[in-house]
């Protein structure tokens, strides 16, 4: 008898964690067509070996010059803040990691950085409920759009490739 109630127990938590997941999805917007946004600017994706996310979210390549000023925005990315600009180290390395693993790599590390390095101190940048203001017009969103994660994937895969002594192939620092 009590290995029922251990067994319906146990059922149970994996009936409500899988409602947490999809409620999520649909959040996200995961339930449409991959590869295509919604208004809100989420969309499905398809994390291909652990290592890329090969399909463009939007379906478009992003703008460079929008991804630039996104990079450089701290309000909404933060990524100077981290990886720095113009000869800084970090952009450097970002863009011999964009340069040798291409778009694909780079998407999956501004999407969900924890695939590649678990416990990566680099946020993701597109999961549900990012967003919390109230009178935030993409409430319970991700923080950035698909379109804002491909203008910065079209950013760091224009940028010209450091030098052959940076860091190309490795994984994109925090």
């Amino acid at each position: 008898m009590a290995h029922r109630s251990v067994l319906a127990e146990r059922r149970g938590r994996l009936k409500r964690a899988a409602r947490r997941l999809v409620a999520s999805a649909l959040i996200a917007g995961a339930a449409g067509p991959a590869g295509a946004a919604d208004a809100g600017g989420a969309a499905a994706y398809v994390i291909e070996d652990a290592a890329r996310i090969s399909r463009s979210l939007t379906g478009a390549p992003g703008d460079p010059a929008r991804g630039a000023a996104l990079f450089a925005d701290a309000g909404a990315t933060g990524c100077a803040g981290c990886h720095g600009q113009g000869d800084a180290p970090g952009l450097a390395a970002l863009r011999a990691f964009a340069a040798e693993a291409g778009a694909g790599a780079v998407r999956l590390a501004i999407v969900a950085p924890e695939v590649r390095r678990p416990g990566s101190a680099m946020p993701g940048y597109f999961a549900a409920g990012q967003r919390l203001g109230a009178a935030d017009p993409r409430y319970g969103g991700p923080r950035l759009t698909a379109a804002e994660i491909e203008d910065l994937v079209a950013f760091l895969a224009a940028a010209p490739a450091p030098d052959a002594g940076a860091a190309a192939g490795e994984t994109p620092p925090d």
